[in-house]
Formats: C-alpha cells, sequence, structure tokens
C-alpha cells in the first residue's frame, strides 16, 4: 500500500525532531510534515495526512482554542494526541471542554514512546487490510 502520511504539531524543537526520527526510522518512504504552531491544522486540508500527531499543549492546551479542536474533529485520519501531561487529564479536559473523545482520536503520553509507535503500526495495518475508518476502535 501507499507509505503513510504524517503531520506533527509540536512546538517544542526537540521533541519534534525525535518524533520525526522515530517515525523516519519505522517509515522510511513516508511523508512527514512538521510545524511549530498548532493553528498549521489549517494545512492538513492541503497535504491530507493519514495521521496526525499534535501537542496537546502549546502555549495553552489545545482544548481552550475551538477553532482548532473544531478542525481535529473533523478529521477522518488518526489523530494521537502526543503530550508530557498524564493521558488521564488530558481526556478529562477534553470531556469537561466538548462532553467528547472521538473515536478515531488516541491520547497518549511522550513518556511512552513505543505505545505512540505501536498505534500507528496498528491503524496503518487496518488501513493496508482494507478496513473502513481504522482509526475508529
Amino acid at each position: 500500500m501507499s507509505p503513510p502520511k504524517f503531520m506533527i504539531l509540536e512546538d517544542e524543537p526537540s521533541c519534534l525532531k525525535s518524533i520525526e526520527a522515530t517515525l523516519k526510522a519505522k517509515f522510511p518512504n513516508s511523508t512527514i510534515h512538521t510545524e511549530d504552531n498548532p493553528y498549521s491544522i489549517y494545512l492538513a486540508t492541503f497535504r491530507r495526512p493519514d495521521i496526525l500527531i499534535v501537542d496537546y499543549q502549546f502555549q495553552y492546551p489545545i482544548t481552550k482554542c475551538k477553532d482548532i479542536i473544531e478542525k481535529l474533529f473533523r478529521f477522518k485520519g488518526l489523530v494521537i494526541i502526543y503530550s508530557g501531561l498524564d493521558s488521564d487529564f488530558i481526556k478529562r479536559d477534553f470531556l469537561d471542554n466538548y462532553n467528547i473523545i472521538p473515536k478515531n482520536f488516541r491520547i497518549l503520553s511522550k513518556e511512552e514512546p513505543k505505545v505512540l509507535l505501536s498505534e500507528i503500526c496498528e491503524y496503518i495495518s487496518k488501513r493496508d487490510n482494507g478496513i473502513s475508518n481504522p482509526a475508529h476502535k
């Protein structure tokens, strides 16, 4: 199947480079776009990534930015909210602010990079095996 296309929204340069290097090592033929601004989510319309990896907290939690969240909620691929903050805290924040965590969202800790790769590999495997909406669990 076609190599995956990633878009990473992360404002910490060292973290951005680490995620990008991890993805390039595991998926050498993939396309990876990196941005350091959460409003770059609007570029997803043109770049059409399969997987968005989004830092939860830039200068503020993304759940406080309704326009960014609305764009994320419309994305049909896999959305990984990747943060150094506690995953349960982020889930509660999503539920408090929006009453939903969409089925295609995964909220993961930066402390567990193997889980990031596991979620991506599972998504790609389902996609390549013809499962519709492979991000929905």
